[in-house]
């Protein structure tokens, strides 16, 4: 039953499954307006606004409880590297950054101007890196530690062939670092926390994302077609395989009103009714979902009711069988 995740979400939830996903490429694609990270759980969220800069991937691992992301300003040769972490141990920003510059520490290159501070709620690490072996490179590096909740916040900054004689861009940076306490995540988050769940088999938490992103009426929040069909058909069958069969119908049958086109609507609302034990509406919904399966999303295959289990208890009955077997 029900035993689909939707070629649209699959993509969706593969950046929140601990792979790097480009999410933005350098070629035709103007800077982000601001930097954010977070992940599911979170109220919370990190925001840098430094308009310069281009996401080029984000990794979300909710089940380790990490977030990471890169940035680049391909015209100071500027990097932002940020990542939340669970915090290691207790003592805040200044445990995190210590424990940073630890790690640190253990590079095999030769490190100067090291220099520790604090400023505000940020504690802050700056040391530069004169050369790579032979080879002249300046970078210089301003990392800024924070805390919350449970949780540690670093972001590196990062520049090539620094010229201090330039100003200190990377200072500036700094100002426009804060956490964001009432964030709230916008629709493709949402889509890729659902369907990361959905992939870990817990239907609960994702049909909680869905119904959210559903829900959703703020301007920029609109679906188009097709990926409101991928919504509303994982979040069903998210109901379904959480054991909420009366929630499954009453969204199906008020999908197929407001759609009543789409053949997975009727192929997952036959589902339904065959775990609900009523055969004559399944076969109904059949029926339909049959009639209209030209139009399927794209990647996807028309699934065959005869290796269902949803449909496995009613096999053995002529009648049914027979239906099925008209079905084309």
């Amino acid at each position: 039953m029900f035993g689909r995740i939707s070629h649209s979400l699959l993509v969706v939830a593969l950046g929140f499954m601990g792979f790097a996903v480009d999410i933005a490429r350098t070629q035709g694609r103007q800077p982000d307006e601001r930097i954010v990270l977070t992940m599911p759980g979170l109220y919370w969220a990190l925001e840098i606004k430094e308009p310069g800069f281009s996401v080029k991937g984000k990794n979300i691992d909710p089940q380790k409880g990490t977030a990471k992301l890169l940035a680049e300003d391909p015209w100071t040769q500027t990097t932002i590297t940020a990542s939340i972490e669970k915090a290691l141990k207790k003592g805040g920003a200044k445990a995190c950054r210590d424990y940073h510059w630890w790690q640190i520490r253990k590079i095999p290159f030769s490190l100067k101007d090291a220099q520790l501070y604090e400023s505000g709620p940020m504690a802050i690490l700056e040391y530069s890196l004169p050369k790579v072996g032979t080879t002249t490179i300046n970078q210089k590096f301003i990392n800024a530690y924070m805390a919350m909740d449970d949780y540690w916040i670093s972001v590196e900054l990062a520049q090539s062939f620094h010229d201090p004689l330039r100003g200190d861009n990377l200072k500036s940076i700094l100002e426009h670092i804060t956490i964001d306490t009432a964030y709230v995540p916008t629709v493709l988050e949402d889509f890729g926390y659902g369907s990361y769940y959905f992939l870990k088999k817990d239907y609960r938490r994702a049909a909680k994302h869905y119904e959210r992103v559903l829900e959703r009426k703020d301007p920029g929040s609109a679906l188009n077609r097709n990926s409101w069909r991928a919504l509303v058909d994982q979040l069903g069958m998210s109901y379904g395989l959480s054991g909420e069969l009366a929630r499954a119908k009453e969204l199906f049958e008020w999908a197929v009103k407001q759609d009543a086109e789409y053949p997975m609507f009727y192929y997952n609302l036959a589902c339904t009714f065959a775990e609900m034990g009523d055969p004559e509406q399944a076969l109904a919904s059949l029926r339909l979902a049959y009639q209209y399966k030209q139009n399927m999303l794209p990647k996807e295959t028309f699934p065959d009711p005869k290796t269902d289990s949803s449909f496995k208890k009613y096999l053995k009955d002529k009648r049914f069988r027979a239906e099925l077997d008209k079905l084309k």
